[in-house]
């Protein structure tokens, strides 16, 4: 799976190549490096798309998973809370959203990865 993973992360810089305006490739980049715990460089993939598509709140909430795999809490807290302020009632991931608030609200401060499960 790892060598799937960095795989795809090198679809995404080739096709930003091509089209750098691409947010979709940017939060796919964001998303993978999320993944390979490339927090720092998910962070700025994922700026990079909100940028390009303000107030995503897929992107968002993906950017606050890589905030607090930083280790940056209030930003994670922050981009959390942002995604489920624009989001319908019916937002598909709200309840992870809601779930994932309430870890960092639970949580002892160290911004450790709870595993996924």
């Amino acid at each position: 799976a790892l060598g799937r993973l960095e795989a795809a992360v090198r679809d995404f810089d080739d096709a930003l190549l091509l089209d750098p305006t691409n947010w979709e490739a940017w939060f796919g980049s964001g998303t993978v490096r999320c993944y390979l715990s490339l927090f720092q460089e998910s962070v700025s993939d994922l700026s990079i798309a909100l940028r390009l598509h303000p107030k995503d709140k897929k992107v968002l909430f993906q950017r606050g998973l890589a905030k607090d795999g930083l280790g940056d809490l209030a930003g994670a807290r922050a981009d959390a809370q942002e995604a489920l302020h624009q989001a319908p009632p019916d937002w598909p991931y709200r309840e992870k959203a809601e779930d994932f608030l309430r870890e960092l609200g639970a949580g002892d401060g160290a911004g450790e990865d709870s595993g996924g499960a």
